[in-house]
């Protein structure tokens, strides 16, 4: 079969469209544009610029032109750094697919499959479309993600269908996962067409949606905006009744409403989701595919792990050498010895293009280390055959002889051999000193973890068979290479750190149960009183035992896929927040049983990366702890953006109100006050938004936001420091009376650093000094004292907001006068900590 033409892709292309089950978004452009022209501001901002041509100079008129230009610029950098990241972590939910087009076989994007094309399917895949099976070899598929069956369905090609069985046999389903086999299929259905496009785990290949907090916040956003509307009424009703004019009342509300950003609420939640998505990717190697389960890690309180190695280094090293009936450590081997084994070792993995296994990169750098030419045994060593997992790679070396080393059970290899190799003589290996052997692997796995076994065997050679089934039989042993593969430390934190805010840590294992046991309890995994029970024994449990005692068991060992769905399902029924980690195919119906999983990466079986809320590059637990931070923290700083965008708004509604009905004037022009909005009060709000969670501290309690239910709760503090700071800076006007334009500096400082005090005590339970500023604060700071640098220096602009350059007195008092709304925050925080 020679598939589709490109004249057939290209028509069927135009027919179908691309293979997107779900509306993938605009271009961000397109995008930003849509989402600017809906909101309030914009048009606010153009009102304010009409306005301004009736009402003020043409100076001015300039002045909030520009203003708008520079809120439009950083309104679409904001867009487009939140746009540009999602694009980033998207590249991680991309599918490939092996397909025959113009009788060439080839890998895409499963986004450019059209019907009529044929691809190859084999165990691990995510079945990109529907489509009809060929032929196939033992071929079956889990439709967990569209039936909840969590058992492997047997599959067969359409002309192997007997009389009476149901046509569905030879159909596979966009979303299901290829357990065993292979099989070459026929794209039947692709986009919008294809089967059971309501499945929610299947929508999250193709789109992401964002969490419930973000959802909220919108909300929270326009009642927020509702509520400011509701202020400026008020504000424009007392001017009137104070007998100002109408149209000057109307023009002060309509700035206030601009200043207030209370419509850009969406954009900052949503930055500060997508910063904590960029920090894990970029810090802690997590890519977060699916955002909406950051309400699921936000409240996870147990998480079940399919191995132990995410709690080892992720980068072993050579710790042992087994050489001429000795042991060896690096340093102690004689270099003769050493580099025959490690050029063989090496050898093995430069052969074979694309390996990443760590074993292989330590075996790299120590080659390196002890000066052997990498280029030169590449030249020196043909690569042979791939064999099973049991036996790697067989080289050859010399011409004359070939070498196997062995990836998996070094006790495998050791019953091949009928020879050693002590000291460069062969000689037979006596059944006691086989014994010997075994116990010599015993301890060099109970010690090292991992061992690779060196033999090899002197064969008649030809570069005519060189891919030839070659006897793996009575060869000789050269050695054993022992690679030390130690508890991290960063896990063994993030372990602690979970215990310390009761998220339970439970281990399946596939091997026995002692297997990891010591490990274990070094790690605290397993502590006096904790369980560690195996198949049999589980399936001897009482269950209203486990079920009153689930939290004991800490580690379950060779369990069926079964028992595990029982375990997962008892943990949910016990009311517990579930994420699994799961590692092998085996564990896809694990996947979907749990809350939110997360995978590390393996290209053996891509289709459990797919389904995952989030993936590991790295196996290391505490990219989990930092998973729960990250999350917990998105969440507080969403609520800490809502309470500093109220505090202003209660800041500037109640400078207003003072000064007019105090003062019997407007303290400010209103392009002072489009100034303070669009460079204090955004960059502010944005870098609140993307507050950092401190890593020297436990993990902040869950925050469940529930705004919707108590927005009223939200207005008491904002209320209380937003009506001090308008006060506050009345008070600093009303020294400099006597010099309009000098009064209104000291309290355009007063305002400006009163924003920023307030928001850095919104940033942390620290006091402010304990934290450093973080680049989102800095930059918020250099922007605020450059423009208030330039408007002060250049009399012009200074003349246009109605500001002088005020000397140092009256901006040191000033500043210290910007402290009391700050105080204020203080209290109230350490206030509400005391009464948690």
């Amino acid at each position: 079969m020679r598939g589709l033409s490109k004249k057939a892709v290209h028509d069927n292309t135009a027919a179908f469209g691309i293979n997107a089950p779900f509306d993938v978004g605009d271009k961000i452009f397109s995008a930003f544009f849509k989402s600017l022209l809906s909101d309030v501001m914009p048009w606010l901002f153009l009102a304010i610029c009409i306005l301004s041509v009736f009402l003020e100079k043409g100076s001015s008129v300039a002045a909030s032109a520009v203003l708008f230009l520079i809120y439009i610029v950083l309104r679409l950098c904001g867009f487009v750094y939140v746009k540009l990241i999602d694009r980033r972590i998207s590249s991680y939910r991309n599918i490939s697919t092996n397909v025959i087009r113009s009788g060439k076989r080839q890998t895409i994007n499963a986004k450019n499959l059209v019907p009529g094309d044929i691809i190859f399917l084999n165990s691990g895949d995510l079945i990109p479309c529907d489509c009809i099976i060929i032929n196939s070899d033992n071929f079956s598929v889990y439709e967990t993600f569209i039936t909840n069956n969590h058992k492997p369905v047997a599959k067969k090609s359409q002309d192997m269908l007997n009389p009476g069985e149901p046509y569905h046999s030879c159909l596979i389903f966009t979303g299901s996962v290829v357990f065993g086999g292979n099989a070459k299929v026929l794209v039947c259905h692709t986009a919008k067409n294809i089967f059971n496009i309501k499945n929610g785990p299947l929508k999250k290949l193709f789109v992401n949606e964002m969490p419930k907090i973000h959802k909220n916040n919108v909300f929270v956003g326009k009642q927020i905006y509702l509520l400011w509307i509701l202020m400026c009424f008020i504000v424009f009703a007392i001017g009137i009744l104070m007998k100002y004019d109408v149209f000057n009342m109307f023009f002060i509300a309509t700035t206030l409403s601009l200043a207030a950003l209370g419509d850009c609420v969406p954009l900052f939640s949503e930055a500060a989701v997508m910063t904590s998505v960029s920090r894990l990717y970029k810090k802690y190697g997590c890519v977060l595919k699916n955002y909406q389960a950051i309400d699921t890690f936000n409240s996870t309180d147990t998480v079940i792990i399919e191995n132990f190695n995410c709690f080892l280094n992720s980068m072993p090293e050579i710790n042992t050498f087994y050489i001429n009936n000795s042991f060896y450590s690096p340093t102690d081997i004689s270099p003769q010895s050493r580099d025959e084994i490690i050029k063989y070792a090496v050898a093995s993995m430069l052969n074979q293009p694309k390996s990443h296994r760590y074993t292989d990169i330590a075996l790299t750098k120590f080659a390196d280390s002890i000066g052997i030419d990498i280029k030169a045994i590449s030249n020196e060593f043909i690569y042979i055959n791939n064999y099973s997992g049991e036996i790697n790679a067989v080289l050859t070396f010399r011409n004359n002889e070939y070498a196997v080393i062995s990836r998996g059970f070094a006790a495998d290899m050791l019953a091949r051999c009928t020879t050693v190799q002590v000291n460069n003589a062969v000689r037979e290996i006596g059944r006691n000193e086989r014994f010997t052997l075994q116990n010599h692997i015993h301890n060099m796995e109970m010690n090292s973890q991992t061992v690779i076994a060196v033999v090899k065997k002197t064969v008649s050679f030809t570069s005519e068979n060189q891919h030839c089934f070659i006897d793996l039989d009575r060869m000789t042993l050269i050695g054993f290479i022992g690679f030390y593969n130690p508890v991290s430390t960063d896990a063994v934190k993030a372990l602690s750190l979970c215990k310390k805010n009761n998220i339970n840590v439970v281990l399946m294992e596939d091997e026995p149960a002692g297997a990891h046991l010591d490990m274990a309890k070094s790690t605290s995994l397993l502590e006096g009183g904790d369980i560690c029970i195996d198949s049999a024994g589980f399936s001897k449990l009482d269950e209203g035992l486990f079920r009153a005692e689930i939290k004991k068991y800490k580690i379950f060992s060779q369990l069926s896929q079964e028992q595990r769905l029982y375990i997962t399902e008892a943990y949910k029924k016990n009311g517990s927040i579930l994420t699994a980690i799961p590692t092998t195919l085996y564990d896809i119906p694990l996947q979907t049983a749990a809350d939110a999983s997360v995978s590390t990466r393996d290209k053996k079986i891509p289709a459990a990366d797919y389904y995952s809320d989030a993936l590991f590059l790295n196996k290391n637990f505490s990219v989990f702890a930092a998973l729960v931070k990250h999350s917990r923290a998105i969440y507080h700083n969403a609520n800490k953006m809502l309470l500093y965008i109220l505090t202003n708004q209660f800041f500037i509604c109640t400078l207003i109100l003072a000064g007019m009905i105090f003062e019997k004037t407007l303290l400010f022009q209103p392009a002072a006050l489009l100034l303070y909005s669009v460079f204090s009060v955004f960059p502010l709000a944005f870098a609140v938004s993307c507050d950092p969670p401190p890593s020297d501290k436990p993990l902040a309690a869950p925050n469940y936001n529930r705004y919707m239910f108590r927005f009223l709760a939200l207005i008491p503090p904002p209320f209380i420091i937003g009506l001090t700071g308008g006060i506050v800076t009345v008070l600093v006007h009303r020294l400099y009376s006597s010099v309009l334009q000098t009064a209104a500096a000291a309290a355009i400082i007063t305002l400006f650093a009163s924003t920023f005090l307030i928001a850095l005590s919104l940033r942390s339970d620290d006091f402010f000094f304990k934290k450093k500023l973080t680049p989102a604060f800095l930059i918020a700071l250099i922007i605020m004292l450059t423009v208030l640098t330039l408007i002060f220096a250049i009399k012009p602009l200074g003349a246009i907001f109605g500001l002088s350059l005020p000397n140092i007195e009256v901006g040191f008092i000033s500043l210290i006068f910007a402290f009391i709304p700050f105080a204020i925050s203080e209290i109230i925080k350490k206030a509400k900590n005391l009464t948690k």
